[in-house]
C-alpha cells in the first residue's frame, strides 16, 4: 500500500477549506452548539431557578439549582404541576399571572411562597415570559427568602419603636408641679424613636413632691415597658410612703422578680419639702447629681447609693441625709446621654463641661437652663442628635428679693 505524500494531504485539505468557506452554515454548525445544546447549557450552569412550564400549570423543565431549593429532584419536579409547589394562600395569585401569559401578556412579576419538600417555606421572586407561540411560559426566580425576613423584622421594628414612642409621650409629664418659691423643669431628648430615659414628679404625703430621673439599659419597645413599669411602681409607692430610699427599695424588690436579666434601671429620686426647705434623695447607680449655691459653687454632691434597680431583689437604696436648700440655689439631675457625649476625637463632653453651662445660664429660667444645656452638647459633639438619650431635671429655689 502506498503512502501518500505530503503535497497529497495538502491538497485534501485545501478541499476542505474550500468546501466550508462556500458553505458558512455548514462551518458554523462544525464549531457552534445546536439551540437545544444552548438551552442545556444554560439550565445547568445558571445559578437562579429556571423553569418552563404550560399554561396548564404542568412543569416541562427546570434547572438543577431548583433541586437545592425544593429539595425534589428536577425529574420529581416534573411530575408536579406548579401550583402543587405554591404555598395554598398563594395559589391564586400564581393561577392569575399565568393566566394573564396565555391571554397576550408578554410579561409578568411576582412573588409567591413555595413549599419545600422539609416542609419548609421558601418566597421566590418569579419573572415570566410566554413563548412566541403563547403555549408556554419561561421562568426565572430567586430565593428571597431572606430580603422577606429582613423587611419583615424592619416593619415589626418600626412598629415597636412607634408604639415605645407613643407610649412615652403618654408617661412623659404635661407640666412641672407649682411649688411657690420654685422653678422646676425637666425634658427628654430621645437619640432614636424611644428613649429608655425618663423624668417625672411625685405627689408624695405631708406636701412633699418627688423628683424622678431614670435610665433603662437600652432603647426601643422593651426599654419603654420597662420605663412604664418603673414609673407606675414609683408613683404607686410614692402615695403612701415619704422616704424616697424606702420607695426605690420596695420598687427594686418588684423590678428584680419581674424584669429580664440584661436589663436594668439607673433611678435618682430626689424628695422636695416646701415646708421645710429641704431636699432628700435616694440614688440607685444613677450618675451624680448637683447642688449648685447662687453663685455657682457645688455645694452638694448627689452620688449613687446603691445599685441601680432590677439587679438583685434584695438591694436596699439608702436615702442621705436631707440638704437644706438656701434662696438662689440649684438641684441638678441629669443622665449619662450628656455626660457621656462625645466629640469627634472622642473626648467627653463630662461634668465640669455641663456645670459650667448650668453656670453660665443660672439666672435663666430652669427651662431654657435644660436647652442650653443640650444645645452646647450638640454643639460639642458636632451632632444635631446625640447618640445616647439625654434628660435633665432642673429645680431652681427662688433668690432672695
Amino acid at each position: 500500500m502506498s503512502t501518500p505524500d505530503r503535497s497529497d494531504a495538502r491538497t485534501c485539505h485545501d478541499a476542505v477549506a474550500v468546501r466550508r468557506r462556500r458553505d458558512p452554515a455548514a462551518e458554523r454548525a462544525s464549531v457552534e452548539p445546536t439551540e437545544s445544546e444552548d438551552v442545556a447549557r444554560f439550565f445547568e450552569l445558571s445559578r437562579d431557578l429556571l423553569c418552563i412550564i404550560g399554561f396548564d400549570g404542568s412543569v416541562k423543565r427546570v434547572s438543577p439549582s431548583c433541586e437545592a431549593l425544593f429539595g425534589h429532584t428536577p425529574q420529581e419536579l416534573c411530575d408536579h404541576r406548579f401550583l402543587d409547589l405554591v404555598h395554598p394562600e398563594d395559589c391564586d395569585s400564581a393561577q392569575t399571572q399565568l393566566n394573564e401569559l396565555a391571554a397576550g401578556t408578554k410579561l409578568v412579576h411576582f412573588t409567591n411562597r413555595h413549599l419545600c419538600k422539609d416542609g419548609t417555606t421558601r418566597y421566590l421572586d418569579w419573572t415570566m415570559v410566554s413563548s412566541p407561540e403563547r403555549e408556554l411560559a419561561w421562568g426565572v426566580g430567586r430565593d428571597v427568602s431572606e430580603r422577606v425576613r429582613v423587611e419583615k423584622t424592619l416593619r415589626e421594628r418600626d412598629i415597636q419603636l412607634l408604639a415605645a414612642q407613643r407610649m412615652q409621650k403618654h408617661l412623659l409629664p404635661d407640666r412641672p408641679p407649682v411649688i411657690p418659691g420654685f422653678d422646676i423643669a425637666g425634658a427628654t431628648y430621645p437619640a432614636q424613636f424611644a428613649a429608655g430615659d425618663h423624668f417625672d414628679y411625685l405627689t408624695m404625703p405631708a406636701g412633699c413632691v418627688g423628683v424622678v430621673v431614670s435610665d433603662v439599659s437600652g432603647h426601643g419597645f422593651a426599654p419603654a415597658l420597662l420605663v412604664a413599669s418603673t414609673q407606675t411602681l414609683l408613683r404607686n409607692l410614692a402615695e403612701t410612703r415619704n422616704q424616697v430610699g424606702q420607695i426605690l427599695t420596695e420598687a427594686n424588690a418588684f423590678l428584680a422578680n419581674e424584669t429580664e436579666d440584661d436589663r436594668f434601671v439607673t433611678v435618682i429620686l430626689g424628695g422636695i419639702d416646701p415646708d421645710s426647705g429641704t431636699f432628700t434623695y435616694a440614688s440607685a447607680g444613677h450618675p451624680t447629681g448637683y447642688i449648685l449655691r447662687e453663685g455657682g459653687e457645688v455645694k452638694a454632691e448627689l452620688s449613687s447609693t446603691s445599685l441601680p434597680l432590677a439587679v438583685f431583689p434584695d438591694t436596699t437604696v439608702p436615702q442621705a441625709d436631707p440638704v437644706h436648700l438656701e434662696p438662689g440655689e440649684t438641684i441638678v439631675l441629669l443622665t449619662d446621654g450628656v455626660i457621656e457625649a462625645r466629640s469627634a476625637s472622642e473626648e467627653s463632653f463630662g461634668s465640669r463641661r455641663a456645670l459650667d453651662v448650668i453656670r453660665a445660664h443660672q439666672d435663666r429660667t430652669s427651662r431654657e437652663i435644660i436647652d442650653r444645656l443640650y444645645r452646647a452638647a450638640s454643639e460639642f459633639t458636632g451632632s444635631e442628635r446625640l447618640w445616647d438619650d439625654v434628660t435633665a431635671v432642673i429645680v431652681k429655689v427662688a433668690p432672695r428679693d
